[in-house]
């Protein structure tokens, strides 16, 4: 793995930037993926997709991306917050979300 990352950096002096951006776009993607297989159960898709953004957005520390998203976590504050909280006992999840680390 590592020659993989050492290939692809000494090509560009901007290609380690993006690898990196890229690496953290997959790990909140899949980190969301395993939220949805966590929540799916009992929810319409779009709540399930709002309340995993919302979730998502509370572990990381950013705002919510949309005018909806806004609205949703006003109704849902304390689900997301509760959420948010019960995933240090998921050890998956937990790892997932201690490795993101914002630009």
């Amino acid at each position: 793995m590592l020659g993989i990352f050492k290939s692809r950096t000494t090509k560009t002096p901007e290609a380690a930037p993006r690898l990196l951006a890229r690496s953290e776009q997959n790990l909140l993607v899949g980190i969301f993926a395993q939220l949805r297989k966590r929540y799916s159960a009992g929810r319409s898709k779009q709540d399930c997709n709002f309340l995993c953004a919302a979730i998502l957005n509370q572990i990381v520390g950013q705002s919510p991306a949309n005018r909806d998203g806004e609205q949703f976590l006003a109704r849902n504050l304390d689900a997301v917050e509760e959420a948010a909280l019960e995933l240090q006992y998921d050890e998956v999840l937990a790892q997932g979300a201690s490795t993101y680390t914002p630009q």
